[in-house]
């Protein structure tokens, strides 16, 4: 969709991703390194292509979360 801007005439374009599994009770360590890992290599794949494109000067990334754990363990988990 990117590559094509030009052709759709678009001044700025929105684009959404999501990723769930992020609702840890028991080996948070292991399962967040891994969803980190699989965030990480995404952006630097979508980084890549920003840049090849050439338009990564213009591109702005925004993340949130709604999830309020807190990094207190409670034995395995971090409730």
């Amino acid at each position: 969709l990117i590559a094509t801007r030009e052709q759709a005439e678009t001044d700025r374009e929105a684009f959404f991703v999501s990723m769930g599994g992020f609702d840890m009770h028991f080996e948070v360590h292991n399962s967040l390194d891994m969803r980190m890992r699989a965030i990480n290599d995404a952006l630097n794949l979508f980084v890549a292509e920003m840049k090849g494109l050439d338009v990564w000067e213009n591109v702005v990334l925004v993340t949130s979360s709604d999830f309020a754990r807190t990094l207190t363990s409670n034995g395995r988990g971090s409730d």
